[in-house]
């Protein structure tokens, strides 16, 4: 907070009410803050630190940090900050709006995008933004990481729908509503051109990156404008609910609104051929596993010998890399391999569990009657279908992660001096030493 010195404190008070009142949409309260380090995303709330209420707004000091916390929405108050449609016009910077912070961590753990290109079918890749919220990254064996990455301090426009020359090569017009393209490059002379599998994943995405564009871009923006792309959003403004939080909303699916899902045609296969398809889908899940958990810098780290600490070199795997958003990358990646491979686990544990239920009913409706065959038959094809289907995402995921891995790899070959390649090697031989003698 700050002001001028000869300013009222009745002003001050009714223009922080207002301020923060437009990033909170409900009552609030200030509390003073410590930081752990020198940046103010070290600030936390101070132990025993004061409160303040809209009444003592005047007694911030100068320059200070202060935590905006939830609280009780007052009713006198409401004269001041006037009616809730006044929130949805304020601009205000990008990244403090609720939905673009929800937006934004969703984007950082990851989804399954359908990237069109010029050459060929659209294709499922995993999109990633970096934790720094400076890149979007997806992944591809086939490509070098150079090659599978947006810088998004450089787009020039987010364009909604399919309107690209890539789009328009291969046009999917049932998902034009959950299709957009990142223009970027010079003269806006490339695209990314993506399609999210509904309508909960598009919001998020395009409201993220509509903030961090306009973050970049050093503009501030209403929560009107940051979210007129959702029709949910614009729904609940044609009921009046202009108090709407998008977080807030249930993700649930519409009758009639086509996804990504609904375009995909997946054969439905017998119990027996299911169960194969599980079984070879778990052995590569093992295999994965056990390669991704030798990425893992951490489960170690305590006991390991570290020569580049003494080197005056830093952690031995950010000498590889020239920059440091490199090895920030790999951090980001390694971890969301892991992550992937705890989803994929689940997602076939979920599917054994439903294959091992319908083999038991299929056994005790032998015996029945015809009628109930019938009804029996139905059901246990509804059921092979959803164990289908949870083994496409399985496979999916598994696809990614074996993406991942073998550029990762091939990234680290790329990277690596003669000396820090010796270094990290000595390093390890040490380590098992330690081991050995322990």
């Amino acid at each position: 907070v700050g002001w001028y010195t000869d300013m009222k404190g009745c002003d001050i008070k009714e223009a922080i009410l207002c301020a923060c009142d437009a990033i909170m949409d409900g009552g609030f309260v200030l509390r003073e803050v410590q930081f752990a380090g020198d940046e103010e995303s070290t600030a936390e709330p101070k132990e025993d630190g004061k409160i303040f209420e809209f009444e003592q707004f005047d007694q911030l000091r100068h320059g200070q940090t202060y935590i905006i916390e939830a609280a009780g929405e007052r009713e006198d108050l409401k004269k001041i900050t006037g009616d809730r449609f006044r929130r949805l016009k304020v601009s205000i910077e990008p990244l403090l709006h609720v939905e673009a912070n929800k937006a934004i961590d969703r984007m950082r753990r990851g989804s399954n995008l359908l990237k069109h290109t010029h050459y060929g079918f659209p294709h499922l890749r995993q999109f990633q933004l970096s934790d720094d919220r400076k890149r979007l990254v997806w992944y591809s064996g086939a490509k070098r990481k150079e090659d599978s990455v947006v810088n998004l301090d450089e787009v020039i426009e987010i364009k909604l729908g399919q309107q690209t020359p890539t789009f328009l090569h291969y046009r999917l017009p049932m998902l034009e509503h959950l299709s957009f393209s990142l223009v970027y490059g010079p003269k806006g002379s490339k695209s990314l051109d993506l399609t999210c599998k509904d309508e909960f994943e598009f919001d998020h995405w395009v409201t993220g990156l509509k903030a961090i564009f306009y973050h970049f871009k050093n503009r501030q923006i209403s929560k009107e404008a940051l979210l007129q792309h959702s029709k949910r959003f614009q729904k609940a403004m044609e009921k009046n609910n202009c108090g709407i939080k998008l977080t807030k909303l249930p993700e649930v699916k519409e009758k009639g609104h086509v996804g990504l899902d609904d375009c995909i045609e997946i054969v439905t296969h017998t119990p027996q051929q299911l169960d194969t398809k599980m079984e070879r889908l778990r052995e590569r899940l093992k295999t994965m596993s056990q390669q991704v958990a030798r990425l893992d810098h951490h489960s170690a780290a305590e006991m390991e010998v570290d020569l580049s600490l003494l080197t005056g070199q830093g952690p031995a795997y950010a000498s590889v890399f020239v920059e440091d958003e490199c090895a920030q990358d790999e951090e980001m990646e390694i971890r969301r391999m892991h992550e992937l491979v705890e989803q994929t686990t689940q997602i076939l544990q979920q599917a054994r569990n439903e294959l091992l239920a319908l083999n038991t009913r299929q056994k005790s409706e032998s015996s029945s009657s015809a009628e109930n065959a019938a009804k029996g038959k139905k059901k246990d094809s509804a059921a092979c279908k959803h164990i289908d289907q949870l083994l496409w995402k399985a496979e999916v995921d598994l696809e990614n992660v074996e993406d991942m891995y073998l550029r990762h790899i091939d990234n680290q070959r790329e990277t690596a001096t003669p000396f820090s390649v010796s270094l990290a090697d000595m390093n390890t031989r040490l380590s098992r030493a330690v081991s050995d003698v322990e």
